[in-house]
C-alpha cells in the first residue's frame, strides 16, 4: 500500500494534466484542472514545511558540533527567521521612504501646487523637491508612502546580494570560457572565432575604432545577429527538441508505472 497509492495519485493526477489538452468539456477544463492545481499547492506548502524543517536541523546541528564554517550556518538561521516574520508582516507595516505635502495654490482661478518629498530610508539623501512658487497657499495635510517590508528586503538586500554574487559569478565564467575555448583543433577555434564576434557585438567597438556599417549596424553588431539568429537559434531548438523527446518518454514512463523516481528508488 506504501507505493500503491502513491502510483494511483501519480497516474492519476497526470492522465487530468493530459486530458485537459484532448477532452474539450468544461468539467474537464476547468474543475479536474483547479483540482489538480489546489493539490498541488497543498502538496508544494507541505514540501516548504518539510524544507525549511531539515533546513533547521542541518544548520543547528552544524552549529552544536562547531563543525568548520558553522557561523554561516548562524547566518542561514537568522536570515530565515527575518524573511519569515518579514513575509508574515502585514502590506502597510513596511518603512516609510518619503514624506509629501501639498500646498493647493488658487492664482488667478488656476490650482498650482508645492510637493515637499523626504526621504528617509538607509542612505538616502534628505531633498525637497518644489513643483511651484509657494504663493497664497492652503496646507493639505501631511501623507506617508510606506513600500511593504517584503518588497523593501527583497529590493535593498536580496537584489543587490544577487548581483553581487553573479557579478563574482562572471569572473569563473571568463576563466572557464578561456579554459574551453583554447583553440586545440578547428571546432575549438571556430566556437572561439564567433563567441569573440559575439562578444565584441555587445560593446561599442565602433566608438573606438571605424568600421564599416551593414544595415544601418557595425560590422561586429551585425554579424553577431546573424551567429545568434541562425547557428545559435539552430542549435537551441534541437536542445530543446530533444529536451522534449526526453521528457516524453519520461512521463510515458511514469504514467505507465515502469519509472517511479517520487518512491525513492523502491519498486
Amino acid at each position: 500500500m506504501r507505493t500503491t497509492l502513491p502510483k494511483i495519485l501519480c497516474i492519476g493526477c497526470g492522465i487530468i494534466m493530459l486530458l485537459q489538452f484532448f477532452v474539450p468539456l468544461e468539467f474537464v477544463q476547468r474543475d479536474m484542472l483547479q483540482w489538480v492545481n489546489d493539490s498541488a499547492i497543498v502538496v508544494a506548502t507541505f514540501g516548504l514545511a518539510i524544507g525549511l524543517a531539515s533546513l533547521v536541523h542541518v544548520h543547528s546541528a552544524r552549529i552544536r558540533r562547531r563543525a568548520r564554517g558553522w557561523g554561516f550556518s548562524v547566518v542561514t538561521l537568522a536570515c530565515a527567521v527575518v524573511v519569515a516574520v518579514i513575509g508574515l508582516l502585514k502590506s502597510d507595516w513596511g518603512p516609510v521612504v518619503a514624506h509629501s505635502q501639498r500646498y493647493d495654490i488658487l492664482p488667478n482661478g488656476v490650482t498650482a501646487g508645492v510637493i515637499e518629498v523626504t526621504h528617509t530610508l538607509f542612505g538616502y539623501q534628505t531633498e525637497t523637491a518644489f513643483t511651484n512658487t509657494l504663493a497664497a497657499a492652503a496646507l493639505v495635510p501631511l501623507q506617508q508612502r510606506t513600500v511593504p517590508m517584503f518588497d523593501w528586503f527583497y529590493n535593498y538586500i536580496m537584489y543587490p546580494l544577487m548581483s553581487t554574487v553573479f557579478a563574482l559569478l562572471a569572473f569563473y565564467m571568463m576563466t572557464a570560457a578561456y579554459r574551453a575555448m583554447r583553440a586545440k583543433s578547428w571546432e575549438a577555434g571556430l566556437l572561439l572565432a564567433a563567441a569573440l564576434i559575439v562578444l565584441l557585438g555587445q560593446v561599442p567597438v565602433d566608438q573606438f575604432v571605424r568600421l564599416p556599417a551593414i544595415d544601418g549596424m557595425s560590422l561586429f553588431e551585425w554579424l553577431k545577429l546573424r551567429i545568434l539568429d541562425y547557428p545559435n537559434t539552430a542549435a537551441k531548438r534541437s536542445i530543446i527538441i530533444g529536451v522534449a523527446l526526453g521528457g516524453l518518454a519520461t512521463s510515458i514512463k511514469i504514467l505507465t508505472g515502469i519509472e517511479k523516481p517520487y518512491l525513492g528508488g523502491r519498486g
